[in-house]
């Protein structure tokens, strides 16, 4: 086809044939350019608080998976992890040696000759109402060393939520590593404690006497007797004899008899007793009655 045989056709062509170049070269650019402005939008939404709120989840504390009463077995790692580690200072065999230091086997039987079960005992109380020929020396010294040296083994965990008497306690057995969850509280795990941070305290048994000036350790062992004697007495309304209370020693102490000197110790705790070698005490003193 000869331009010069058709010259309306290429009057029509060259308009539109300049028109399709120009729209082509125009497309790219034009959705470049939207592109780039969604780009911008998005990034600008993103940094502007008020056209997006994303939601802040707040930080959860989780408790022991454990229930209440399980246990299981732990490595040397997670002991020094979760539970400070184990102080060889503070294994049953130094216990023991602590409590021998300060406290003789003759010397518990100085103190303590009338307790319940002892040969003393049985020359006292023959022919009375409560004498029992099979009765057992449970409180003898030899069962207070097993105390000692069963209690030693043993660590506790206190775990509180901030602000909250909410607990869980746990118990670490030494020797063979097993931690058990002792008790936990109702609303330990609620949706309004979850959200509050656990404070820790890890109390180990077999600090008991093993720490201090040695008056001071001997202060908190009497202490520590004086608080078996009182829990270990009687008092009921049918006593016999009366309600009377009955000490660790075994005799009974009436209104105005003197009080035995190891009772009064019990009034006000020994000074310099932290409260780790109280709770010893206590866990001691619930072991032994």
């Amino acid at each position: 086809m000869s331009i010069r045989k058709y010259p309306l056709i290429h009057k029509a062509l060259r308009p539109a044939i300049t028109l399709a170049l120009g729209t082509s070269l125009l497309i790219v650019p034009l959705s470049a350019y939207a592109s780039d402005s969604i780009s911008l939008t998005t990034k600008m939404a993103a940094g502007n608080p008020a056209s997006s709120s994303p939601l802040i989840h707040p930080v959860q504390y989780e408790g022991s998976p454990l229930s209440v009463g399980e246990n299981h077995l732990l490595s040397r790692k997670d002991i020094a992890q979760e539970w400070d580690d184990l102080d060889p200072d503070y294994l049953p065999d130094k216990a023991i040696e602590a409590v021998k230091a300060l406290l003789t086997k003759q010397d518990f039987e100085d103190l303590f000759p009338y307790r319940l079960g002892s040969k003393e005992w049985f020359k006292v109380a023959e022919g009375k109402e409560y004498y029992k020929a099979d009765q057992s020396d449970y409180f003898s010294y030899d069962n207070l060393i097993s105390a000692v040296a069963e209690v030693s083994n043993i660590k506790i965990k206190i775990s509180t939520r901030t602000g909250t008497s909410a607990q869980e306690i746990y118990r670490l057995d030494k020797e063979a590593k097993v931690e058990t969850l002792v008790l936990r509280s109702d609303d330990f795990n609620s949706v309004a404690n979850k959200i509050k941070p656990i404070d820790t305290v890890i109390v180990d048994c077999g600090t008991f006497l093993k720490e201090g000036f040695k008056k001071d350790r001997k202060r908190e062992l009497a202490a520590f007797l004086a608080n078996l004697s009182h829990e270990t007495g009687g008092g009921w309304a049918t006593a016999p004899g009366g309600p009377l209370k009955w000490d660790y020693s075994g005799m009974r102490i009436s209104p105005g008899e003197p009080v035995p000197i190891w009772m009064l110790s019990s009034i006000q705790p020994a000074p310099n007793c932290s409260q780790e070698h109280q709770a010893s005490v206590i866990m001691a003193a619930a072991r032994s009655c």
